[in-house]
């Protein structure tokens, strides 16, 4: 039986110490106690306090993911005016573009690295493009009131602003973690 959160061994099985559940730690032969390897997600439970915000995964917390939360719920209300001959075209590629900005953001927090974090909020930032242009052929084929269309891209200029910062502030961090 092997347990991927301590280096394989099953640490009911450990002949190198003796298992204390309660510490979650192996008392070595010499007597000495050394804590237990542990997992990136062994830690992370129901009891476990949010140690990143009100939310225990912590990306909810990011103001960049909140503003592209509420434009991909306003990207879905526009979708719903469509008429029936883009059901399958342009609402699709829309929903799945709002999605998929979200997605990226969220996905990209959930990394270790910052050039994991950095790529996936530049396919969000894609997405996001391409979300634009989508709002454009609306606005192009009249599929909903200007203004409406206008406000729906100013806010995606706002995710678009939200998103470079949180970019530029991942670079920043990574420059300061060499030096």
């Amino acid at each position: 039986m092997r347990d991927p959160f301590n280096g394989g061994a099953c640490p009911a099985r450990d002949l190198s110490g003796t298992w204390n559940p309660e510490s979650g730690a192996r008392k070595a032969e010499g007597g000495r106690r050394r804590p237990e390897r542990r997992g990136r997600w062994k830690d992370r439970g129901a009891n476990v306090s949010h140690r990143y915000g009100k939310s225990p995964f912590g990306f909810e917390d990011l103001e960049v993911y909140r503003a592209a939360r509420a434009v991909r719920n306003r990207i879905y209300k526009l979708v719903k005016l469509l008429p029936d001959e883009e059901k399958f075209g342009l609402a699709l590629q829309m929903r799945k573009a709002a999605v998929s900005l979200t997605n990226n953001i969220a996905e990209g927090y959930g990394r270790f690295t910052w050039q994991d974090t950095t790529h996936f909020c530049r396919q969000a930032r894609g997405s996001l493009m391409e979300l634009i242009d989508d709002i454009n052929t609306c606005i192009d084929q009249h599929y909903g009131k200007e203004d409406h269309l206008g406000d729906l891209k100013a806010d995606a200029a706002r995710v678009l602003q939200l998103l470079n910062g949180y970019i530029n502030y991942l670079q920043r961090s990574k420059l300061q973690g060499e030096a």
